[in-house]
């Protein structure tokens, strides 16, 4: 019943607005701050206040995505950084700021590009790579871990906002599923 969203923009569009009123009329407490995961002293500093605002932090979903794609040569140092800080330091952050609560989860949203790879997308596959590389760390460290390599998403993100992307994965044989599907799997 208690819920801390955490992302850059934090509530500015109507999808999230209404989905959290509803949720709020469900009777679920919610705070959603506009935060940079990628900040260690900002990610420390929205747990240190969820400690005392909330009842104890239970578990994390990290689920942070950017995408730049370009072919290997066509990508730079900054290009690498701008995709892979989100998911590979915002692990980190949130790694070193609740590594002394115990939680019942630490799940970090991969992709199954970090099993199958994909063209244009070394970055993106580097970065999920590592997540499922650190879910082995933190379980080595007595830790929860674990991570999930989500295909594609049919009606929510990347390829529900582009059609020619998702018929792109479909004739390489990547097939799309549901939310509800991922849900349930979850």
């Amino acid at each position: 019943k208690q819920l801390l969203l955490l992302s850059r923009s934090g509530v500015k569009n109507d999808d999230v607005k209404n989905a959290i009123t509803a949720m709020k009329e469900a009777g679920t407490q919610v705070w959603a701050p506009s935060i940079d995961i990628t900040d260690s002293k900002a990610v420390k500093k929205v747990v240190d206040e969820a400690k005392k605002k909330l009842p104890p932090i239970k578990g994390i979903f990290h689920g942070a995505m950017v995408l730049d794609d370009g072919f290997l040569n066509d990508l730079n140092r900054e290009r690498f950084k701008t995709v892979m800080m989100p998911k590979v330091q915002g692990a980190i952050n949130f790694h070193k700021a609740t590594k002394a609560i115990p939680l019942d989860f630490f799940l970090s949203f991969s992709s199954i590009s970090s099993i199958i790879g994909n063209a244009g997308q070394a970055n993106y596959v580097a970065a999920n790579a590592f997540l499922d590389a650190f879910a082995h760390y933190r379980r080595s460290q007595g830790l929860t871990a674990t991570t999930v390599n989500l295909g594609v998403l049919s009606e929510v993100g990347v390829v529900a906002r582009n059609s020619d992307v998702g018929q792109l994965l479909e004739g390489v044989g990547i097939k799309g599923f549901t939310t509800k599907l991922a849900l349930e799997a979850l």
